[in-house]
């Protein structure tokens, strides 16, 4: 990887989505994008910690576990009760954390689970401990991005490769070869993946 400046079309696309008013301030926060984070669906990762670039760096930083909280485990019909209770116990003009700009009703689900689970008299957040540690990282896009997080730094040091680099080399490290190994796709039909017909 190696630091390059962003092309016009870049610069374009970014200005667009960089500089919108934000719904409830109503001011442009100025933003830009340092990093991605993600977290591994169960548990310690076997994919996001073995990701590398094409200089052979990790791709993605380890910064620790969750302490696994959370709502995963409230889905399907558990969730539809749940809903239904906070909506019995708030009635229609539910009040919610939300500000008057976000418009009316609940305003996610963890504030539904968690006005469910206290209009049926359990705690909320013991309820929500699930205990299943979700292990997260970051996906620095610039060579200073904890530091101009931090404040350290006034301006991003992008780090980037143009996308016909990035498509070959993964096209080489990791498409050619596996199509060697593995020949089910020569038997792939598009049809094969229609949901009806």
């Amino acid at each position: 990887m190696r630091v390059v400046k962003r092309s016009k079309n870049a610069n374009a696309r970014l200005a667009t989505w960089s500089h919108l008013v934000t719904l409830i301030s109503q001011r442009d926060p100025e933003a830009s994008l340092a990093l991605v984070t993600t977290a591994s669906a169960l548990g310690r990762s076997s994919v996001y910690n073995r990701v590398r670039v094409s200089d052979g760096s990790l791709a993605l930083r380890t910064v620790g576990f969750t302490q696994g909280t959370g709502d995963f485990h409230f889905s399907g019909e558990v969730y539809d009760l749940l809903a239904e209770a906070a909506r019995r116990e708030m009635g229609e003009d539910i009040a919610t954390h939300r500000h008057e700009n976000w418009g009316t009703g609940f305003r996610n689900r963890r504030e539904v689970i968690q006005r469910g689970l206290s209009a049926v008299g359990l705690s909320p957040s013991r309820f929500r401990m699930h205990g299943v540690q979700r292990e997260v990282f970051l996906a620095p896009l610039a060579r200073n991005s904890l530091e101009w997080l931090r404040g350290d730094d006034s301006h991003l040091e992008w780090v980037s490769s143009p996308v016909e680099e990035l498509a070959s080399w993964w096209k080489h490290k990791w498409m050619l070869p596996r199509a060697d190994r593995v020949h089910t796709w020569r038997e792939f039909t598009p049809d094969s993946w229609r949901l009806w017909s």
